[in-house]
């Protein structure tokens, strides 16, 4: 990072008196795509530098309700150059999670880009920043899904399409949402393409950020171009509540038999259902049951849509 990338990062969006940040999409504008930090030259350096058995690379398939068809590769015998060409050409999803804590420099630049947010919005308070840099080949997508934490997306290099709805049924069932929770992931759920009608659609140009309220579902498609984005999570004091609650709800679901229903609002039967989620998480109530990702293919630039798959066709 230089001196010449020291003034403003956030130059424009919604301000305090014009939207509740996170109560609904927010689109802001910054000036990320001019560092060069996020030029090929940057990216290629990043990759490098970045440690390589923590980078998550992903394909996938073009049929928008084919889950299934997400999975995981690997790249360990290429440098950032070959791996940058690689998803250039192919059909892939590499992310960078946690740079800021990885790399030297990122996390000055994450507390520079949520002061800017801070600044417009008096009172916001964020916290648990992980800043991600998600480099995606040309019409790559990113199924209908959701997150628990809170999500900024920041546009530097292509265009995307984000698609985004209301955390609330039919879109999403506490079910759903709870089994999140517990395994605090993100993760796939059902979707049904007529409600692309429903949703808030944004074209993510470079300059561009989004967020969209906890928990909102959402789906994503790269336009023809080599896309690059910073996907950065982060928590409010509101969004830990929830998330306490919602952990809550799926213990009492899941070791009582007591379903219940997810309700905004600090009530007092929230408070009392956020603490019970803090002490379950602590206490380790419902341990955690993810498997890891089981690697399928290698990128291999010469192979078709760089993957050579390695998993065993037969299984």
């Amino acid at each position: 990072m230089t001196e010449d990338f020291a003034g403003p990062i956030v130059t424009g969006g919604p301000t305090h008196r014009q939207m509740k940040f996170g109560s609904r999409l927010g689109v802001y504008q910054h000036t990320l795509h001019t560092n060069p930090l996020f030029d090929e030259i940057g990216l290629s350096a990043l990759i490098d530098a970045y440690p390589r058995d923590r980078l998550a690379i992903y394909t996938m398939g073009q049929d928008a309700k084919d889950h299934r068809s997400w999975r995981r590769g690997a790249a360990d015998n290429l440098n950032g150059v070959q791996l940058l060409a690689a998803i250039k050409n192919g059909c892939l999803w590499a992310v960078l999670r946690k740079t800021n804590l990885y790399l030297d420099g990122y996390q000055q630049l994450v507390d520079r880009m949520f002061a800017d947010l801070h600044r417009m919005h008096p009172g916001l308070s964020t916290f648990r920043h992980d800043f991600g840099v998600v480099i995606a080949s040309p019409k790559a997508q990113v199924f209908y899904h959701l997150d628990m934490p809170m999500i900024s997306l920041w546009q530097v290099r292509g265009e995307k399409t984000l698609r985004a709805w209301p955390a609330q049924e039919p879109y999403l069932n506490d079910r759903e949402l709870e089994h999140l929770a517990l395994q605090d992931s993100h993760g796939g759920i059902d979707y049904n393409q007529v409600w692309d009608m429903d949703a808030e659609e944004v074209v993510l140009k470079p300059g561009m950020m989004a967020t969209w309220p906890q928990n909102g579902p959402h789906r994503i498609v790269n336009s023809d171009s080599l896309n690059v984005a910073l996907s950065v999570d982060f928590m409010t004091p509101a969004a830990m509540f929830r998330q306490d609650v919602i952990y809550a709800n799926g213990v009492l679901r899941q070791k009582f038999n007591m379903p219940q229903r997810t309700r905004p609002g600090l009530t007092p039967q929230n408070i009392l259902k956020a603490g019970l989620g803090q002490a379950a998480r602590r206490l380790n109530w419902i341990p955690a049951t993810a498997k890891s990702e089981p690697i399928t293919f290698e990128v291999e630039q010469s192979a078709p849509n760089s993957i050579r798959d390695t998993r065993d066709e037969a299984a």
